[in-house]
């Protein structure tokens, strides 16, 4: 099955049945699909054909839903680009994909400064604008890209059947990953990659057709993508669209429109567990399953939800080369604090040692991940392919530990791991004892060379609010849980990390500043 072909049989099932709701307003599955068709057709008209590259740069919007369908329809390739990325970093992936048609709005296409004009392969924009606007915008466009109106091509001829010129093996959406560690490289996914995705994400949270879909994640994440939009877009269920996280427009959306799935990423169930919830808002809640995503979940915070909510709030694990879920804590059965859980249907994985030797239970190694939603490759980047896909394995770059049961543990970027002194010591571990501590609100992790030891690891602290701690009261709560040799040894009290858009701390940006010497090195414990 293809992307489209799911939308068409989802439309088929229920035609009358809701498929989004946003600001108020409701879209029936015909609806969306007389959209999609219409749109589609006028793709084609433009010249837009099968294997071409499309990029998507909204906000979360019902256009966003109907433009990645229309690619999909026509054979096309979606490219999602980040919304908060700078207007170079936007140039860089419209560039390294060689895009030919560009969704996006004013907003957006002013962050990138007239440099479009410099992309060769850019044909179209289209622009979620009235037409006045456009007007304007072109009458300044002395380039030869053509600005066009996205709701004037809804008066195009549709195209009522999907292109039959390509397979569920060809490819459908290029996902760049967010550069963590250089230029973002991107994750080449066929249709099969993400539908199979989606029918083992069905069953492993068990999602029947009432449910109810709460998205609000951005929708340019491989993550929010397939669990909020192909997965309820597939099984005919109803997505509840918000234009971004805000608290008040997400509790006025759970009490009216009642969704049974909610899902965030770690920073989201840190608020809600910081938050004053009466009884009343507790037993009124809708929601059947909470699921975290995207960045690791602190046991702190999943212990607290669990004693607040008493809902399951399921951790899983994934990355985009994978479309991206790996492994998620079952539904029903065992929930294991700090474990992402178990494999989802038809995915297998594999811990091993740098001769590529499976390790046995609990000895941690790389993880490796074999299915049908690993990718094809990176786009243009062959070197980096036989790195990362060597025999039918994905390489993730994490270092994990499984379990005797099969319950995944990850433990940190292989990247991020430190050797101090000929010892392993893992980012993370430290880190989730820091959380451990009344006053941190948020801590990271990151390695600092030393002459002779070569890297100690120091902690970036920020406090909650109206707390105060020292460094060596912190030191001394690293001392009761820790080895000596993994307890940091340079502390520093901060306002706030850099964060990515899904949560992520961007631990790069701080190993730069370091190195940079911005960062000045304030307490030293020795």
């Amino acid at each position: 099955m293809r992307l489209a072909d799911a939308l068409d049989f989802s439309t088929q099932k229920k035609p009358h049945k809701t498929a989004i709701i946003f600001q108020g307003a409701r879209y029936s599955y015909q609806q969306v699909l007389d959209r999609v068709q219409r749109l589609s057709g006028a793709l084609m008209d433009l010249g837009i054909n099968h294997g071409d590259r499309i990029a998507i740069l909204l906000k979360n919007s019902p256009q966003y839903i109907l433009s990645y369908y229309a690619i999909a329809r026509i054979g096309a390739v979606c490219v999602p680009i980040n919304n908060f990325l700078k207007g170079e970093e936007i140039q860089y992936i419209l560039q390294d994909c060689e895009v030919s048609c560009f969704i996006t709005s004013k907003e957006y296409l002013e962050k990138l400064d007239n440099t479009v004009s410099s992309l060769d392969k850019l044909k179209h924009i289209i622009l979620d604008e009235d037409e006045e606007t456009i007007k304007s915008l072109s009458s300044k466009n002395e380039s030869s890209i053509i600005l066009h109106n996205f709701n004037s091509l809804y008066q195009r001829e549709p195209l009522i059947s999907v292109n039959r010129n390509f397979s569920a093996e060809d490819l459908a959406v290029i996902i760049y990953t967010s550069g963590t560690t250089g230029f973002p490289k991107g994750a080449m996914l066929t249709h099969k990659n993400l539908i199979s995705n989606a029918k083992s994400c069905l069953k492993a949270i068990k999602v029947v057709e009432k449910d109810r879909f709460l998205l609000f994640l951005p929708l340019f994440h491989s993550f929010t993508q397939l669990v909020c939009m192909v997965l309820p877009i597939y099984n005919t269920n109803t997505i509840i669209l918000i234009p971004k996280i805000e608290r008040k427009e997400l509790r006025k959306s759970i009490l009216k429109y009642r969704p049974t799935i909610f899902v965030g990423i770690p920073s989201i169930y840190n608020v809600l567990v910081n938050q004053k919830l009466s009884w009343l808002a507790r037993w009124l809640n809708p929601v059947r399953v909470y699921i975290s995503g995207a960045a690791p979940l602190s046991k702190k915070t999943l212990l607290s939800f669990n004693k607040i909510f008493r809902l399951p709030l399921l951790e899983g694990y994934g990355l985009s080369e994978a479309s991206p879920v790996v492994c998620v804590n079952p539904l029903d059965g065992v929930k294991k604090v700090g474990s992402v859980g178990l494999t989802i249907h038809n995915v297998e994985v594999k811990v091993v040692n740098k001769e590529h030797k499976e390790l046995p239970p609990n000895e941690v190694g790389e993880l490796l991940v074999k299915g049908p939603n690993v990718m094809l490759g990176y786009y243009k980047k062959p070197e980096d392919n036989e790195k990362v896909l060597r025999d039918g394995w994905l390489y993730t770059g994490d270092l994990a530990r499984i379990d005797e049961n099969g319950y995944i543990y990850i433990v940190d970027r292989k990247k991020d791991m430190l050797l101090y002194r000929g010892l392993n010591i893992y980012p993370r571990e430290i880190e989730d004892v820091l959380h451990s501590h009344p006053s941190v609100e948020h801590a990271v992790v990151v390695g600092v060379q030393h002459a002779s030891r070569g890297e100690i690891p120091k902690a970036f602290v920020v406090l909650k609010e109206g707390f105060k701690i020292t460094a060596a009261d912190l030191k001394q709560h690293c001392i009761q849980k820790l080895a000596d040799y993994k307890v940091p040894k340079l502390f520093e009290f901060v306002n706030q990390l850099p964060i990515s858009s899904t949560g992520k701390v961007l631990k790069r940006e701080l190993r730069e500043q370091l190195v940079n010497g911005i960062l000045p090195n304030k307490t030293i414990l020795e």
